[in-house]
């Protein structure tokens, strides 16, 4: 999951995705004609904010409290090296 490889837990979630469509949900059942813009305008900010951090941003380097990092290179053990061998033969 994207958010484990930034060092973020899956309650993140709750901002992401479930403010947003509550906020919505507010903003529909207000009178006044500017509140349901200015909740429109910060459920899409966190929408927008969602989008950066799970396909924007780059996970943490090394480890975290959720495990190694995906991307780092991974160590295959010693290298064979050829020309070390065609010498002791």
């Amino acid at each position: 999951m994207p958010l484990h490889d930034r060092d973020k837990s899956g309650w993140w979630l709750i901002p992401f995705f479930i403010a947003p469509s509550l906020l919505d949900k507010v903003g529909d059942r207000l009178d006044d004609p500017v509140l349901p813009l200015v909740v429109s305008a910060i459920g899409f900010g966190l929408s927008l904010w969602c989008f950066v951090e799970l396909f924007c941003l780059r996970g943490a380097k090394g480890p975290n409290r959720f495990g190694s990092d995906p991307l780092a290179p991974r160590d295959t053990g010693p290298s064979w090296d050829r020309q070390s061998a065609l010498v002791q033969n």
